[in-house]
């Protein structure tokens, strides 16, 4: 073999070798990247800001209840956001022996006292609701029990809320109600609201609520519980 075919027979392996270290770069770089998108995604799940946790299935109930309790929200709430939680208060505070029925009873001589077995029987179980909420001022948020689950996962309360706060941001804790106790002609109404903001912030009351005119009216609430 004369020189000249010794050269060019390492030109040839020079660019064989120079092909093979191109496609290990651009392996590389693509593991690389792929590496980084994985990451990425990882981080994102462990803030839990990523993590998409869809409504229950939502019990059947009617726009009447929905009317009230968006009526509650709206006079109660100035915040620009609101969350609710999906799943109904599991309890009840209100029996023909408590001292919540007597106080209404006393003060209010039109209460129909019907409302307290109608309360218990739709309370009987716990609900789901759906996005049916309304406002014309605020942002309603329904927000299911896997995320609520979710953020206070941990037993240190601060850390749960700094959660809670950094995923829905400029909201005023989150709210929980109860199924609507209703008289027969659905002209009084009674449930049990409950409001969570913080590691030692909530309050629970029973609302009374008389319509007139054809609206709504908030008579009366009676605080349940303190935090």
């Amino acid at each position: 073999m004369n020189d000249c075919q010794c050269y060019t027979k390492f030109l040839n392996k020079a660019e064989t070798l120079k092909r093979n270290a191109m496609k290990h770069i651009k392996l590389f770089y693509a593991i690389l990247l792929i590496t980084g998108i994985f990451l990425a995604g990882c981080e994102e799940d462990s803030s839990g800001r990523s993590l998409n946790f869809p409504l229950e299935q939502p019990d059947s109930i009617d726009n009447e209840e929905y009317g009230v309790y968006s009526f509650i929200l709206d006079e109660t709430f100035s915040s620009e956001k609101i969350v609710i939680a999906q799943e109904s208060v599991p309890h009840i505070r209100v029996t023909y022996d408590s001292d919540y029925f007597d106080y209404f009873r006393n003060n209010f001589p039109d209460f129909d006292t019907t409302l307290v077995a109608n309360l218990n029987e739709v309370n009987d179980t716990t609900y789901l609701f759906e996005d049916e909420f309304h406002s014309d001022d605020n942002q309603l948020i329904v927000v299911s029990s896997e995320e609520l689950s979710y953020i206070f996962d941990s037993q240190n309360v601060n850390n749960n809320w700094q959660e809670f706060y950094r995923r829905y941001e400029n909201a005023v804790g989150y709210i929980k109600f109860s199924r609507i106790g209703f008289n027969d002609d659905q002209t009084q109404a009674i449930l049990e609201a409950g409001h969570l903001y913080g590691s030692v912030g909530g309050e629970g009351s029973i609302i009374y609520l008389v319509k007139q005119r054809g609206k709504w009216v908030i008579k009366d609430r009676r605080m349940t519980w303190i935090a």
